[in-house]
């Protein structure tokens, strides 16, 4: 027996705190599912444990989710306008920026900068933007929509619609004569003097 306690490791200690951890986590996350059923229990889908179960022993092995879009909606507290942008950072005091995967059903935490960056239009400092020539973000699908007013606006010579009824979410382009004078004067000319934008 003293054999036995003599060849435990630090590998089977990290593997007993794990399973402890786990336990607990799985534990709690069944009494919020039975409360409120806010919640749910996600099994490690990998084929490779996270941790070893020894034989005989029931071993939780996942995380706790967010169950519906609807809850992940009501959670995403950082952003409750979606045409402001925030002075703050996403944290645990100001809350977090929460997004919804329809095809996997998962609530996820969202990239907040690209967010603030497609909503102030990428290009900074410049006042002669006005609100309708910016993009516009769609959280749903986590994209940046381009509108033909701000392909219009940095100097763009054509738009091709995107799926929107009103056309946003399409993509700017510039004509094979305009891309090989982008290429010899580069784009702040060529869009300045071509396509109608400003330098």
């Amino acid at each position: 027996m003293s054999s036995l306690m003599a060849q435990f490791t630090s590998v089977d200690h990290r593997n007993a705190q794990t399973y402890a951890i786990m336990k607990i986590l799985k534990s709690k996350t069944d009494n919020v599912i039975k409360q409120n059923g806010a919640l749910v229990w996600r099994e490690n889908s990998s084929t490779i444990s996270t941790y070893p179960c020894p034989k005989g022993l029931s071993c939780p092995d996942g995380i706790p989710a967010i169950a519906t879009k609807d809850e992940c909606m009501q959670k995403s507290i950082w952003d409750k306008d979606p045409q402001s942008i925030p002075t703050v950072d996403p944290s645990t005091k100001n809350g977090y920026f929460l997004q919804w995967r329809e095809d996997t059903k998962t609530c996820f935490i969202g990239n907040h900068l690209f967010r603030n960056e497609c909503m102030s239009g990428f290009p900074q400092n410049d006042e002669k933007v006005d609100a309708k020539s910016l993009p516009t973000y769609n959280k749903d699908t986590g994209q940046c929509l381009i509108t033909k007013s701000y392909c219009d606006k940095f100097g763009y010579d054509s738009y091709t619609p995107g799926p929107l009824p009103n056309g946003d979410g399409g993509s700017c382009k510039l004509s094979g004569g305009m891309l090989v004078a982008d290429a010899l004067f580069g784009d702040t000319i060529t869009r300045g003097v071509f396509g109608g934008g400003c330098f």
